[in-house]
């Protein structure tokens, strides 16, 4: 609750009115502000005449918004002899559900006016008192939690209950210490959650008819402060340090008493994990399946919405693939989730997917919102990370998504030039955490010197949306683009795929129970068809990557429809064949795209075409290698493999092709065009004692040796 105090004069009568003042705005005089429940004033009398106004509205609200009669008027006896605002709302909490709390203070609530003037005599300007909750929730205003899942139970259950000499509860879950009442809810353990660095508990707490569930560390269970913050209309009665002292006592009991045999693990990855010699899937609610040691992950996605019966059907998964009818972006970015949460038995068998995702298409294409619904498991309007976040944050976020997708949004164009550089750094990041399966290691100074850091590894997949591709070379390799253009998109699909939100949670619980069932014959299957598939891809791209990347989602192709789908007798072997040579062409038409865009931004392909260009139409005179020349003219020597080329001569034909094709020069020395030739393996470097050359020196002159096969190849890529 903000508000100022407007001091008015008119004829020398002074008035005073309350009106919203933005967030921030102390110090003034007459400044109110809400801390913790409580209204804090620089002027004491006007704690009173806030209070009664917080009553009228109330009472306002009573009548105005509140269809149950017998829940207003409740509310109205409640209120009416409330002394302060806190009373006040911790009343309405007692008696209105979240629901009804929200319908109330987000509706826009009349003014209510009074006159109120420092000589009740004369007639003044009327205090006006601005709804200060209307499109806010009393959560927000009072700092409760909006997010608590609230079950209405008619009377205290029998597990809360506690007598003995000293505390006892009521029937309507009220709290009495030696006698006299304490506090108006009560607490227990239902669960003790042990993580390597802490122990948490994870807590029912009764309140007012409405039970609610609470995890709170174990470091601050015994202290009054948690309850204060997290129980929405949590009260006290008595003296301050008394009720702290008695409090501490009753949750020390509590903990004390306590079923210590029901003990729930803690890590901090989710993903695949190994327990009493099974692989099994965590998350933060469990394992999948169901293993005998309780244990949950820290971070990561929880499988909700399952369609009971439905299990790991495969009709979810091709349901989602025809987002893009005709069009190879679904099915392709439905096989790299899967993908994505088989990471690590792929790791096992020696073919570890290292490439990122990026799907690109112009603002209205929905690239974001079909990337959701193909990658996350619990569904957002829009995806956690984005580029122009800190790198730090986005290299935490590392962990959240072991065998799992990272989606981050969003690559767009901006004017802002700190702006453009932040997400380009961080599209670089992403890009080689995930394409090389790394990550970073941070030290923190305020940890102790015992406290080696913090490891944030790239152990799945990574999916990244953005209005257009950039990166140089070597990152680009690392990407594979899924181009989306307007209309591509079946938007009655989509819609229906967003209103029931369990295609993909629903497909992947059964695949994952398939994986951790058989886990030892399907690393086995994929380590013998991975390496088959990638022997197959030698020397067909411009890049020995895109190989690894055909074989990585071919094998996966097969693994859920040539085994998953025929041994769960979901599909026939004819059905599954055709599926095969389907999601086949789609992921060869990905690849071959994805080699076609590296093509046109690769400097070293147009480099090719130059010089294949300039020798075809005799711009240099070809002789053999063993011939007399002239060394002031230049010629290019050949043998039957190789031409010998002069370094000079080489950027010659490079700025000469690019100046008659169009193509922006790139300045760049003769030396560097020879050096990249060798790392490409085109050209053949040469040593000269212990000097390292990349010319050989013949006659005067030092030319660079070129692999005519080699040459040709990436030319006509």
């Amino acid at each position: 609750m903000y508000g100022r105090m407007i001091s008015r004069q008119n004829n020398h009568k002074k008035t005073v009115a309350i009106a919203p003042i933005k967030s921030g705005e102390y110090g003034k005089m007459g400044g109110i502000k809400m801390n913790q429940g409580k209204i804090m004033c620089n002027v004491t009398d006007m704690c009173t005449k806030v209070d009664n106004k917080l009553k009228e509205m109330c009472a306002i609200v009573t009548d105005k918004t509140i269809a149950n009669a017998e829940v207003g008027n409740i509310l109205k006896e409640q209120t009416t002899n409330c002394t302060n605002a806190r009373e006040m709302v911790t009343k309405v909490g007692n008696v209105m559900s979240n629901a009804q709390v929200h319908q109330c203070f987000t509706e826009q609530i009349p003014r209510s006016k009074t006159t109120e003037t420092t000589n009740p005599r004369q007639q003044a300007e009327p205090v006006i008192l601005q709804p200060r909750f209307v499109n806010r929730t009393i959560e927000s205003v009072y700092g409760m939690n909006p997010y608590i899942n609230i079950m209405n139970v008619e009377s205290l259950p029998a597990e809360f209950q506690y007598n003995d000499e000293e505390f006892q509860t009521t029937q309507d879950g009220k709290l009495f210490y030696k006698g006299k009442e304490l506090m108006n809810c009560v607490v227990r353990i239902i669960q003790i959650i042990s993580a390597k660095t802490h122990v948490e508990y994870r807590c029912e707490v009764y309140i007012s008819g409405r039970m609610f569930e609470e995890t709170v560390s174990s470091s601050i269970f015994t202290s009054i402060n948690w309850l204060q913050k997290k129980v929405p209309g949590f009260a006290t009665k008595g003296e301050k340090n008394a009720v702290s002292q008695a409090i501490y006592k009753y949750l020390n009991n509590i903990v004390a008493q306590c079923d210590h045999n029901y003990i729930l693990e803690k890590e901090k990855k989710p993903g695949w994990i190994s327990v009493n010699d099974k692989l099994v899937y965590l998350t933060p609610c469990g394992t999948i399946p169901v293993s005998e040691k309780q244990i949950v992950s820290e971070y990561g996605q929880c499988f909700r919405n399952i369609e009971s019966g439905q299990e790991g059907n495969i009709h979810f998964l091709l349901k989602m693939a025809e987002l893009t009818p005709g069009n190879w972006t679904a099915p392709v970015i439905c096989l790299y989730t899967v993908m994505s949460f088989s990471y690590s038995l792929l790791k096992m068998a020696d073919i570890l997917p290292k490439f990122v995702l990026f799907v690109n298409g112009p603002r209205g294409s929905y690239k974001t919102s079909m990337s959701l619904i193909l990658t996350q498991l619990e569904r957002t309007e829009s995806p956690k990370y984005n580029l122009k976040a800190r790198a730090a944050g986005l290299e935490t976020g590392y962990k959240e998504y072991k065998d799992a997708v990272m989606l981050v949004d969003d690559l767009a164009p901006t004017e802002e030039l700190r702006e453009r550089n932040i997400m380009q750094s961080n599209l670089e990041l992403v890009v080689r955490a995930f394409g090389d399966g790394t990550g970073v290691k941070r030290n923190y100074d305020f940890q102790n010197e015992n406290f080696e850091g913090e490891q944030y590894e790239a152990e799945g997949g990574a999916v990244i949306t953005g209005e257009y591709t950039t990166g140089c070379e070597s990152s680009l390799a690392r990407c594979l683009f899924v181009p989306l253009k307007r209309n591509e998109v079946n938007v009655e699909l989509l819609t229906e795929l967003q209103e029931k939100k369990t295609a993909l949670s629903t497909f992947l619980v059964g695949y994952i129970n398939y994986l951790s069932q058989q886990y030892r014959e399907i690393i086995l299957f994929l380590k013998t068809r991975g390496k088959e598939l990638r022997s197959q891809c030698n020397g067909l791209f411009s890049n020995p990557r895109y190989g690894e990347y055909y074989a990585q989602l071919m094998v996966v192709a097969e693994l859920v429809f040539k085994k998953y789908a025929i041994e769960t007798n979901q599909l026939s072997f004819e059905q599954a064949e055709q599926l095969l040579i389907k999601f086949n062409t789609y992921i060869q038409d990905a690849i071959y795209y994805n080699n076609r865009v590296l093509i046109e931004k690769s400097p070293i392909v147009t480099l090719c075409q130059a010089i294949i260009t300039k020798i075809t139409e005799n711009r240099f005179p070809v002789v053999p290698r063993n011939a007399q020349i002239d060394d002031a003219r230049h010629y290019i020597l050949e043998d039957a493999e190789r031409w010998y080329i002069r370094q000079g001569d080489i950027l010659t034909m490079k700025n000469e092709y690019e100046a008659e094709n169009g193509i922006k020069r790139i300045e760049v020395t003769a030396t560097r065009l020879a050096k990249d030739l060798c790392d490409k393996e085109i050209a053949m470097p040469c040593d000269e004692g212990k000097t390292h050359r990349y010319a050989k020196k013949i006659g005067k002159h030092r030319y660079v040796v070129i692999d005519k096969m080699k040459l040709n190849q990436v030319a006509n890529l």
